[in-house]
């Protein structure tokens, strides 16, 4: 894996709870945590057929420089949202990332 193969620029979001003045769950906010290179590559498309009509759901996978993430971060790739099903240390030495991620 060599970090000259990311071409993309990708956008990493957390999302975070807000409280209120009373402590309760307030609201959801989407904090910008960092914008990276990385390389996508589409993994699958599904068709899901719905009374309204017929959804496709992508699956693409980003490769990254190694961050600390989770599942509560969510990346932006071309304007579209993608939720990330997956998170693996390559080579378990903390310098590349893989990641699954389904198009929201």
């Amino acid at each position: 894996m060599k970090a000259n193969t990311f071409k993309h620029r990708i956008k990493i979001y957390k999302k975070e709870q807000s409280k209120n003045e009373f402590n309760e769950l307030d609201f959801t906010q989407e904090l910008l945590f960092k914008e990276v290179y990385a390389s996508c590559k589409n993994l699958s498309v599904e068709s899901k057929n719905l009374d309204d009509g017929v959804s496709q759901i992508a699956t693409h996978e980003f490769e990254l420089r190694f961050l600390e993430l989770d599942f509560s971060y969510f990346i932006v790739f071309r304007d579209r949202k993608y939720e990330i099903l997956s998170i693996q240390d390559m080579d378990q030495n903390k310098q590349f990332l893989k990641i699954k991620a389904r198009l929201q």
